[in-house]
């Protein structure tokens, strides 16, 4: 774990931007950058987060600015953060 707060990296002044998890409105650093990888090319979204915010994720949905997308993965990174594999849905 961290030893300082982990909201301090999911500050909507910053990089952060809100989604929908379920209910809840989390905060979440997205990324949806274009990748050409291995001659297969497209947009690989991922949007990192507490691991708190998002109990049993794989299954479930988030939203972020209007756009649904389905969780297909997680990679905790064993301090606290995870990151969300997401595919459009």
């Amino acid at each position: 774990m961290f030893s300082e707060p982990l909201d301090i990296f999911f500050q909507l002044s910053d990089f952060a931007v809100a989604a929908t998890f379920g209910s809840a409105t989390i905060n979440v650093i997205f990324d949806k950058e274009y990748r050409d990888a291995f001659a297969v090319a497209g947009n690989n979204p991922v949007a990192r987060c507490k691991e708190s915010d998002v109990p049993s994720p794989v299954g479930q949905t988030l939203t972020i600015a209007g756009t649904v997308y389905n969780i297909v993965g997680t990679e905790p990174d064993g301090r606290g953060l995870t990151l969300l594999k997401l595919a459009l849905a």
